[in-house]
Formats: structure tokens, sequence, C-alpha cells
């Protein structure tokens, strides 16, 4: 009648991390009035029964077997449970009684909560390798192909802003928050504002009005709201772009920009081959933006900062060039 098991000895635990898949709740890294004093059993999940928010049977449980690794974060997406240590991520599909062990990812690991953030029916995540995202059905790395020159650590934080779609990463080594945007499934640039002096102490949370909350370093809760009268300052910038062949010098012609809703203040810039300052190649207007370049190079990057409306929208960005003749 109690719905634990009928060899039961304790239902008494303390633990590090829980998650609520359906109707139970799952525990990690736990210690019950058997083990000994003091003592963790960190590659240990015990499951509550059916409907209860307490009690948890020690004869009910997954031992993942870590090898001398904690659990650090539980997370539920769907019928599942993701497993964090420090080194490696585990996936647990818990739909039916008997758990079954989906995957593990090594290298895949955190070791704070706040470096786990929900996003929808997904899960995002950052680590020392960079920042990754479980859309449901696959695990894909955000940061591999655009973001390679970031220095990323076990104390960068990670949280969603839904209103806008985007995820948010403090990056401890840049003192900088990066912005990627689930619209256009790309880096949408830095965020230069109150978000920098304001760094999140606890994991960031979405409320269901849209809002996005956290505790600072001053036990302040701080809230993230969409701004429709704010100017912000934006900075975004490409990685060196080599259209193909990095050995190969090009002409590079002509740029195209097309934005919307811009505060006419949206400065371009370029550089070539990553040396020396940005170029500036004028302001963007609404529409279409022709901006000459005419200069030589193996790569270049691209630049857009300044103060913008709260709605400006880069659209588009098209790069005229042509190979130079090998001599």
């Amino acid at each position: 009648e109690s719905g634990y098991p009928d060899d039961t000895t304790h239902i008494n635990a303390e633990w590090e991390t829980a998650a609520v898949v359906g109707r139970q709740v799952y525990i990690g890294s736990v210690k019950q009035p058997t083990d000994e004093e003091g003592s963790l059993d960190g590659s240990k999940i015990l499951k509550s029964a059916i409907g209860k928010r307490y009690g948890f049977p020690d004869s009910q449980y997954i031992d993942l077997e870590f090898g001398g690794d904690n659990i650090k974060v539980l997370q539920s997406v769907g019928d599942r449970l993701f497993v964090f240590s420090e080194d490696k991520l585990t996936i647990v599909n818990v739909a039916q009684d008997v758990e079954i062990l989906e995957a593990q990812f090594e290298n895949m690991g955190v070791t704070y909560h706040k470096q786990v953030c929900k996003v929808g029916e997904g899960i995002a995540w950052v680590n020392t390798h960079g920042v990754h995202f479980f859309d449901g059905q696959q695990v894909k790395s955000l940061s591999d192909e655009r973001m390679l020159s970031i220095s990323w650590s076990s104390d960068d934080i990670i949280g969603y802003f839904p209103t806008r779609k985007m995820l948010l990463v403090w990056n401890d080594s840049d003192s900088k928050v990066y912005a990627f945007s689930f619209k256009s499934m790309s880096w949408a640039g830095e965020i230069d504002d109150d978000l920098i002096t304001n760094i999140p102490e606890t994991n960031v949370v979405s409320g269901n009005d849209g809002v996005t909350y956290y505790v600072n370093t001053n036990n302040a809760i701080k809230k993230i709201v969409e701004d429709t009268n704010g100017t912000p300052t934006i900075t975004l910038t490409t990685g060196r772009i080599v259209c193909g062949d990095l050995s190969r010098r090009k002409r590079f012609k002509r740029l195209y920009i097309t934005a919307s809703n811009t505060a006419d203040t949206e400065m371009a810039y370029y550089k070539i081959d990553g040396t020396g300052d940005f170029v500036s190649l004028g302001a963007l207007t609404d529409g279409l933006n022709t901006l000459d370049i005419n200069a030589n190079g193996r790569d270049i990057q691209i630049k857009i900062s300044g103060t913008a409306n709260y709605n400006t929208e880069i659209n588009d960005i098209t790069l005229i060039y042509r190979d130079k003749a090998v001599r």
C-alpha cells in the first residue's frame, strides 16, 4: 500500500542533485543511513515511488558505475534522464519500469548546475569543450564551427531567454556574454550590458511568463526581460572567412548586407588576414547595403557594431570575391 518494494529498509536519503520525470523523482549522488558516515555514493541514482515526491527506497536504484567519477547534475528531457558527471554525459531512458541506458558521451560532463539549462523540449550545456545542445533527437555542438577561438571553462554559465529564443553563455575567460539565436541557428554576437556585471551564482531558469531569472553574486534575484524601448549596443564579429582555400589569395570586392529596423548608427567593418585594426565600411541603413571593400588577402573578418534599436535585424550577409591568379 505504501508504494515501496517489500524489501525496502530505508527511504531517507540525502542527495546532491535531483530531477522529476513524469510522476517520479530521481536523486543522484546519494547517502542513506546504511552508508558510511559522511559518505556519498557518487554513481548511484535513487527513485521515489510513483506519485510521491519524497521517500527513496534503498532497493530501487540505478547504479551507473562511473569508476570514481561522481554525478554532478540530473536533468529531465521527456522520458529521458540526463546524468552529468564531471567527465561524461549518460542518457537513461526511464519510460518503462526497467531503465535503459541509451548512450554515453565522453568529454560532455559538467561541474555545476549553472552549466546546464532547459531549452523548450531540449537541453543545452557548456563545459570546457564548448556549448552543446540536445534537440530531442541528437546531441550536437553549437560552438565547433563558429566559436573555435573561444576559451571555454568549467566556470562558464548558460541560460535560455525564451522571448528571443536565444541562448546566453557567460564566458569566464573573456568576461563576455555570447548569444546564440535558435531562430537563425547561429551565434548572434556579444551582449555588452548589465548581464556582464551581474554574473549568475545559481543556475539560470526561464519562467512560464517568458522572463528569465537567476541569483547573482550579491545574492540578489535578477531577471532578464524583453526591452522594447532600449537602444542596446551590439557587436557581431565573424570568424576568419577563408572562402574554401586558406592558402590562396583573393580579391575581396564587395559586401552586401540586408538590414531592417536600423538606428542608422550600426557600423560595418572588415579586417584582412587577422592583422591590424578593423576598417570601417560605413553605417547601415534599412534594406540592401552595398559596401565596397577592394582589398587583397587570404581571409576576411566582418564586424557589425554600434547602438541599435531593440528590433534591429541583420537578415543577410553576402561576400563577393575572386581568387587571384597563382604566379
